[in-house]
């Protein structure tokens, strides 16, 4: 068994955002902390976002 490239691991990270009412205000405080961590205002650290009812709302945020 071989050890994957650790750098190509992080080529296709992906965020996944659920649905849910609760879950969904959470979300929009770890990504407001994810833009201030990445320092840049309306600029989407991840290539791959998926979600579901208001996960995908918050998604389409990014």
């Amino acid at each position: 068994m071989s050890c994957p490239d650790a750098s190509a691991s992080h080529a296709n990270t992906g965020l996944i955002l659920p649905g849910g009412g609760a879950r969904a205000a959470y979300q929009v405080g770890v990504l407001k902390a994810i833009a201030s961590l990445h320092g840049k205002r309306h600029s989407n650290p991840f290539p791959i976002l998926a979600g579901t009812s208001a996960g995908a709302i918050n998604a389409t945020s990014l």
